[in-house]
């Protein structure tokens, strides 16, 4: 029997963005898509796709509700972030296209504007892990696995801060997302050539404001943690 990925992706999520979800396998409760065309973000981590293109400030600069924003380089694998409250110089993620897939993550209640409705097209001779945004109208998790030539999608039910998984190799009792919805994002696994187990990168404080570095005014207690795949995480002090 095909030994599933699964491992990967909830380690991936996990272990980068150190909030301490546990993932399990649930059905992603429907998020409502309201009639002008937005969705409501759950406060924590919610996965979805960027509504517009811009910088992040223009995309969501006026929901102060946005705490970050994370988006994966499935090429340079690591995160590019953007956090409302860090410095500049700390920010890697410049800018965002509409349909980008982002992790993000919230305060509070958000209502998010969802991206064009577009086709989603699966990038030639793809290998390894994405994340995705779904830009296309509600899809079975099953045609929408055809329809990108992908092994696995694994989507994220935010009301619950767990993960939900389709694998084509999974009989289908076992499998539990369902469908795929406009305006939320998804891993997507391609092939069988990507790594199947992903080993916790070295945490490093490089600035507090009690040991500071001269890079810039930085808030008062926080300290900004920069892990070596990419993510930054900001604490409270």
């Amino acid at each position: 029997m095909r030994s599933p990925r699964w491992g990967w992706v909830s380690l991936v999520v996990v272990v980068a963005i150190g909030v301490g979800v546990i993932a399990t396998l649930s059905e992603p409760a429907p998020h409502v898509q309201a009639q002008n065309g937005s969705i409501t973000l759950v406060a924590r981590w919610n996965l979805v796709a960027a509504p517009r293109d811009g910088t992040p400030e223009e995309v969501v600069g006026a929901l102060a509700d946005v705490r970050s924003l994370h988006r994966w380089d499935a090429e340079a694998r690591q995160f590019e972030s953007w956090l409302r409250t860090a410095p500049i110089f700390v920010n890697s993620l410049a800018s965002l296209s509409a349909g980008d897939g982002l992790w993000v993550e919230v305060t509070g209640q958000v209502t998010w504007d969802l991206p064009p409705l577009a086709t989603v097209v699966a990038q030639p001779a793809t290998m390894g892990l994405r994340l995705i945004g779904w830009t296309a109208a509600e899809t079975p998790a099953s045609a929408a696995a055809v329809q990108l030539a992908a092994e696995q999608v694994t989507g994220w039910n935010a009301a619950a801060q767990s993960f939900a998984l389709f694998d084509v190799g999974l009989p289908e009792p076992l499998n539990s997302l369902a469908t795929l919805e406009r305006g939320m994002a998804y891993w997507v696994a391609f092939g069988s050539a990507g790594p199947t187990t992903f080993d916790p990168v070295d945490l490093e404080v490089f600035a507090t404001e009690s040991n500071p570095v001269d890079l810039g005014p930085l808030p008062r207690d926080e300290i900004f943690i920069v892990s070596k795949n990419g993510l930054v995480r900001r604490y409270d002090l």
